[in-house]
C-alpha cells in the first residue's frame, strides 16, 4: 500500500516514467489518464493521501476532466480522515466557494484542524484570518503565534510579514 501512494506522489510530481518503473519494473511512462485511474483504484479504499491527490487529479484536470465540484468531495473525505493538507485545500475551497458555497466559519474550521497539524500554508493562511477578523474574532496575538509557527518551518511569507511587523515597531 505504501508503495503505490509513493507511487501516486511521483506521478503527481510529475515524475510518470520514474513511478512507473517503481510500480513495474520497466521504464515506460504512465499517461496522465493511467495514472488518473490507479489514483481513483486507490481512492476507492479511502486511502487519504490517494483522495487527496484524487481532489488534485480533479481540480487541475489531470487525466481527467476539470471538475472542482468532485475534488471539493474527494478534499473532504481526505480532510475528515485527518490529512493536513487535504484540510488546507478544503478551507480554501470554502474561502473562496469553490466547489460549494462560500462560508468563512467553515474555512477556519478547517484551518484550525491542519494547522493544529503543524501544515505551515494553514497556519500562514489562520494568522491572515485572525489579523482580519475573517472567520473570527479580530486577535494579533492569535495571528502573531501562528505566524511564528509558520515562520519557523522557513514559510517565506510569514517570514518576511514577521519581519515587516519587527521594522514596524
Amino acid at each position: 500500500m505504501i508503495k503505490k501512494i509513493l507511487i501516486i506522489c511521483l506521478l503527481l510530481s510529475g515524475s510518470l516514467s520514474y513511478a512507473q518503473k517503481a510500480s513495474t519494473g520497466h521504464d515506460t511512462q504512465l499517461s496522465p489518464h493511467q495514472a488518473f485511474k490507479q489514483t481513483k483504484r486507490l481512492a476507492r479504499k479511502n486511502n487519504p493521501i490517494a483522495l487527496y491527490n484524487l481532489g488534485v487529479m480533479y481540480e487541475v484536470g489531470m487525466g481527467t476532466k476539470k471538475n472542482i465540484r468532485k475534488a471539493y468531495l474527494s478534499y473532504k473525505k481526505s480532510a475528515r480522515k485527518g490529512y493536513a493538507p487535504a484540510q488546507y485545500n478544503i478551507a480554501n475551497m470554502y474561502s473562496h466557494g469553490r466547489g460549494t458555497k462560500k462560508d468563512v466559519k467553515r474555512a477556519v474550521k478547517w484551518l484550525k484542524k491542519s494547522a493544529k497539524q503543524g501544515y505551515a500554508k494553514a497556519q500562514y493562511n489562520l494568522a491572515m484570518k485572525y489579523g482580519k477578523g475573517e472567520g473570527v474574532k479580530k486577535s494579533e496575538r492569535r495571528a502573531k503565534r501562528w505566524l511564528e509557527k509558520a515562520a519557523k518551518q522557513g514559510l517565506q511569507p510569514a517570514i518576511q510579514l514577521l519581519n515587516q511587523i519587527k521594522q514596524q515597531h
